[in-house]
């Protein structure tokens, strides 16, 4: 036999095997666990989102596809069975039902619900809470009432005129934050008007919508989040954040 043969032959032998066993790190165990301990971590208040698993094992499968050329089939497979595994791990966890839209939305759908419902959950809840309070300023002043504590002498009263002397009902309405959190909590607020906060492409927004069915809804998770005391301060915190956040955003136009 010609030695090169033999010795091609037992280099690709072994660069299988080394994908193999790469890609054999990406079991049901594996994943299960990766997603469990995002979604225990969920309701915890943070700044930045923990990493999403998606996209790390995006980067892995790029790498792999480059090294092992001749394996892209079972890379694939693979890549989209790790997909499909995410998918049925938040819908288990979120009793929710999937309905497919074909293998090319597998990796989108993966990455951006693992996103909302998982690793990014806290932070989508605080974006969506200031979004849907500086869109609706005006009705929630009025039908707060909050015009009545404009004459307060109370420090943040005070404190909250000067430093929003350009929109002053924002800032009576972050003095009042707590209240005007328990109204629009109060509400039904539909998943999609939910995810048009978060997703800028429309887009996204339809197929996440078409392809999750909650036996709940949704708003109910958000809702139960910001019951929990051990969470609430925190979350009312940086929901204030992002609403200062909008105020200079609008004042620099």
């Amino acid at each position: 036999m010609n030695p090169l043969l033999t010795t091609s032959s037992e280099f690709n032998i072994e660069a299988e095997n080394a994908c193999a066993s790469l890609l054999s790190k990406f079991n049901s165990n594996y994943i299960n666990d990766l997603c469990n301990y995002a979604l225990s971590m969920k309701d915890a208040p943070t700044i930045e989102p923990s990493p999403n698993i998606v996209n790390a094992a995006e980067i892995t499968f790029t790498q792999l596809k480059e090294q092992f050329p001749v394996d892209q089939d079972n890379i694939m497979r693979v890549r989209d069975e790790t997909h499909l595994e995410i998918i049925d791990r938040l819908c288990r966890y979120y009793e929710a039902q999937f309905i497919d839209p074909g293998y090319e939305y597998h990796f989108l759908l993966a990455r951006n619900m693992y996103y909302f419902l998982a690793c990014g959950y806290s932070r989508c809840l605080v974006k969506f809470m200031a979004a849907h309070i500086y869109k609706n300023k005006e009705d929630l002043y009025q039908c707060l009432n909050i015009a009545e504590t404009k004459k307060s002498k109370d420090t943040a009263t005070i404190y909250s005129k000067k430093l929003f002397k350009n929109d002053q009902k924002l800032g009576l309405i972050i003095v009042n934050i707590n209240e005007v959190l328990n109204y629009i909590l109060g509400m039904d607020i539909p998943l999609e008007e939910i995810l048009r906060y978060i997703f800028i492409e429309e887009d996204i927004t339809i197929i996440l919508c078409d392809s999750f069915k909650f036996t709940r809804d949704f708003y109910d998770f958000y809702k139960d989040t910001m019951k929990n005391d051990m969470y609430r301060p925190m979350l009312e915190s940086n929901i204030v954040l992002q609403l200062q956040n909008h105020y200079t955003s609008a004042k620099e136009v």
